[in-house]
């Protein structure tokens, strides 16, 4: 064997287990599908995608650093590039820290080589091949001019944000919390009206702006974060459509069982990692038709890394300290020149928005949970140390209004769910008893008794008799007209031939129902009715 590498593949080959963890974590891409041998992951790793992914790593400093290098011919020397680079960027940087310039210069040299893009021992390094045509082809100037003289140089150092506040960690914090408890509260109202009321998928895609605008006034919220909220719980799996209408899963009933802090999770956690921009609802795409939420159109591959990026350049900043939206576009524009998304700004712009409504940042500053977030440790653990202790009371107003002086175990706010609708939050929350929110627990079968024992239970004051009589008067009007489903009917005077007909095996599937001594009604089609008792050997009339 030579004392140097022939190819990347036999330099992947020399590096320690140390080296390959650092360069599959860089280029994740390059173990989806895990690769067969180092050979393939040095095939995989030469190519355009993976290597224009790759590139992606370089702030625009390095980029420079390796557009400067690129115009060098193998093998790379070093020593002179990093000249080069000190030189030009003197003249654009005069303020600039010449040894700080030097280290930058080595930094990116050391990046590209643990990133793959070049390979070898430190005296003899080798460009991949395809590598220098990707930087020199995106290099600033005209007609290929490569020359690093030709465009000015960007700073080291990411550009410094005016607008940076001290928001106060307590402030954060509390903020952050109650847009959490919030976010939890609305997606859980959410899911309960969309499991009564299934909303219809629109021939086209998605669902229609009607409902929409009907989901976002129930919520009383704006088009806008309806549409976030629909999104979000699309993601983390509480929504789902079976071809003709979107409702509640089944997770949600395991998801609104758990507490505060692990739901809120599950939300944040879907959120981050979704390729769907709820900000794209009611733009019009490339054939100038709307777009709807929960449609393909809100797809975006760049989404997730976007986000990421966002909430990472928020870490970079001292805790609890906020900066503007327009830094945050300078900031991420400088240590991602090579994304060219024409929606950049406007989906940094989003994620701060619903960063925001989710608590993930509080007041602008990212929260403990939204840098657990990052980190890939409990975000459920970070956020419950800034949640009030939940509670297990309510209090009752003499106006229909009852006061959660906390939040609700979610057992209890489920239940009160049920009967009673939110109609303000901040440090306590106030429910409202009305007929429309009494209606739907009476609905779900539970009796006047049954409700007011349960308010009962919960409440510290005794109950204020307009919400007894309130209660009472619905009970008594609920149920007294009924509906139900009925594809045909059998009237007969035989009564006990109509006894038999209902008890008869053939019919069970048909669910046969007597309605009066003379009246069957059936699930099933008259035709196939029909047929079904002329095959027991009767010979019914049809009428109408």
């Amino acid at each position: 064997m030579s004392s140097r590498p022939r190819s990347l593949a036999d330099d992947l080959r020399r590096r320690d287990d140390a080296a390959l963890v650092e360069l599959l974590r860089l280029r994740p891409d390059l173990v989806e599908p895990v690769p067969a041998d180092l050979g393939a992951l040095a095939t995989r790793a030469t190519g355009a995608p993976s290597m224009m992914r790759a590139l992606d790593h370089l702030d625009a400093f390095a980029l420079s650093v390796a557009r400067t290098a690129a115009a060098h011919s193998d093998p790379l020397d070093i020593p002179a590039v990093i000249d080069e680079v000190h030189t030009h960027a003197s003249l654009a940087l005069p303020s600039s820290d010449t040894g700080l310039l030097r280290d930058r210069a080595q930094d990116t040299v050391d990046l590209l080589q643990a990133l793959g893009m070049i390979w070898g021992p430190s005296d003899h390094l080798t460009m991949v091949r395809g590598c220098r045509e990707l930087l020199l082809q995106s290099a600033p100037g005209t007609d290929g001019d490569t020359d690093a003289s030709a465009h000015s140089w960007p700073s080291p150092h990411a550009p410094s944000a005016g607008s940076l506040v001290d928001r106060g960690q307590r402030h954060v914090i509390a903020s952050a919390a109650q847009a959490a408890m919030d976010a939890v509260r609305l997606v859980d109202e959410l899911c309960r009206w969309w499991a009564e009321a299934p909303v219809s998928v629109v021939r086209t895609d998605g669902i229609g702006q009607r409902d929409l605008t009907r989901t976002a006034e129930e919520l009383g919220v704006d088009e806008h974060i309806a549409a976030a909220l629909i999104e979000i719980a699309h993601s983390a799996g509480l929504l789902a459509s079976d071809g003709a209408v979107y409702t509640a899963t089944t997770n949600f009933a395991d998801w609104s069982s758990r507490d505060i802090a692990e739901q809120w999770s599950a939300l944040a956690v879907a959120w981050l990692h979704s390729d769907r921009l709820a900000g794209l609802v009611g733009s019009r795409d490339v054939k100038d038709t709307k777009v709807a939420a929960l449609s393909t159109a809100v797809e975006r591959g760049s989404a997730s890394t976007i986000r990421l990026d966002v909430l990472t350049e928020l870490a970079t900043l001292d805790p609890h300290h906020a900066i503007d939206a327009d830094d945050v576009i300078t900031r991420l524009r400088w240590r991602r020149p090579r994304r060219t998304d024409s929606l950049l700004e406007q989906i940094i712009e989003w994620t701060l928005t619903e960063a925001s409504f989710l608590g993930i940042t509080g007041l602008g500053a990212l929260t403990p949970q939204g840098r657990a977030l990052l980190d890939g440790s409990s975000a459920a653990e970070a956020l419950h140390a800034g949640l009030p202790a939940q509670v297990d009371h309510i209090v009752l107003q003499p106006d229909l209004t009852a006061i959660a002086p906390g939040p609700l175990q979610p057992t209890l706010a489920a239940q009160l769910a049920t009967m009673a609708d939110v109609e303000s939050t901040g440090g306590a929350t106030v429910y409202r008893f009305s007929e429309k929110s009494l209606r739907r627990a009476l609905d779900l079968g539970q009796g006047a008794d049954e409700v007011l024992a349960f308010i009962a239970s919960v409440s510290r004051t005794a109950i204020p008799q307009p919400l007894e009589y309130l209660v009472a008067d619905l009970a008594k009007r609920h149920s007294a007209l009924r509906l139900g489903t009925a594809m045909s009917y059998l009237r007969c005077d035989d009564t006990a031939l109509l006894d038999t007909l209902c008890a008869a095996v053939e019919l069970q599937p048909m669910r046969p129902r007597r309605i009066a001594d003379t009246v069957v009604i059936t699930a099933a089609a008259p035709a196939l009715l029909l047929e079904r008792l002329h095959a027991m050997g009767l010979t019914p009339t049809a009428e109408g």
